[in-house]
């Protein structure tokens, strides 16, 4: 064999050996690529069969639920002292009974409160309950024209109910410096009606608490109020039996706002 027959036979011999070499390789390679794949598989089959676990301090705490047999006996209570408010109210023969009543019903959802009569010129106080250190006498002096940029000039002009805040009504700070209270979180003025005219404002607030609680209040016993006064003189001819004597009911809801 001749030196160039050599070098081919070595040649191809080296070239056989690597290609054997390289194509093991590629069997190997795909054995393996084989294996992660199926290992793959398992893992994503097994994932979607185990439920997802999150950590507690990721999940948001929830949200506290009032007990249904507290919050019946909270609306119960309310009911129960709107009734006995429109009975006493209805059983009364002078108006200063009546009126006071009101006042005195109404501070279940506001802690303070007064009411207003309309005359010619604007609204004059009667009488407040919760704010310290005035006497009825002393709210009579108070006087608000109807124009006067106050949450009860806004209640009369509207002829509805205005819920107010800080910075509702500019000349509110006069009021309350009159009746000698601070500046609540939030006021309401209702008007009461006689015979389709405004008669008188009502006001009411959240004195040192966040919200006035059961605004619903104030509105539906000052409705019924202009309609016992519409019927006053009747009643004094025929006077209805007064209702047993039951102290105001301070719902549960009501103390936790304070």
């Amino acid at each position: 064999m001749t030196d160039k027959e050599n070098l081919e036979s070595f040649v191809t011999s080296a070239l056989r050996s690597r290609i054997e070499g390289s194509a093991q390789s590629v069997v190997e390679l795909r054995r393996h690529l084989s294996d992660e794949l199926e290992r793959v598989e398992n893992a994503i089959r097994s994932s979607g069969e185990k439920p997802i676990s999150i950590p507690d301090e990721l999940l948001p705490a929830p949200a506290p639920t009032p007990a249904p047999a507290e919050e019946a006996a909270d609306h119960g209570a309310l009911l129960a002292h709107i009734r006995s408010s429109q009975e006493e109210m209805l059983a009364a023969t002078e108006q200063v009974a009546l009126l006071t009543h009101l006042l005195t019903a109404c501070t279940v959802s506001c802690p303070r409160v007064a009411f207003f009569i309309a005359r010619k010129d604007g609204l004059v106080g009667w009488a407040a309950r919760g704010f310290e250190g005035i006497r009825d006498a002393e709210v009579r002096n108070v006087t608000i024209r109807f124009d006067q940029d106050t949450i009860l000039g806004a209640a009369h002009r509207s002829a509805s109910t205005v819920h107010g805040a800080p910075g509702s009504f500019q000349e509110d700070g006069e009021l309350l410096s009159r009746l000698g209270g601070g500046e609540p979180a939030e006021t309401i003025a209702v008007p009461v009606f006689l015979r389709d005219k405004i008669a008188a404002v009502l006001y009411g607030d959240s004195g040192t608490a966040r919200t006035i609680v059961d605004p619903e209040v104030p509105e539906v016993l000052a409705l019924h109020a202009g309609l016992c006064l519409e019927t006053l003189s009747t009643r004094q001819k025929y006077p209805r039996p007064k209702p047993a004597a039951a102290e105001p009911v301070r719902s549960a809801r009501s103390a936790g706002r304070a």
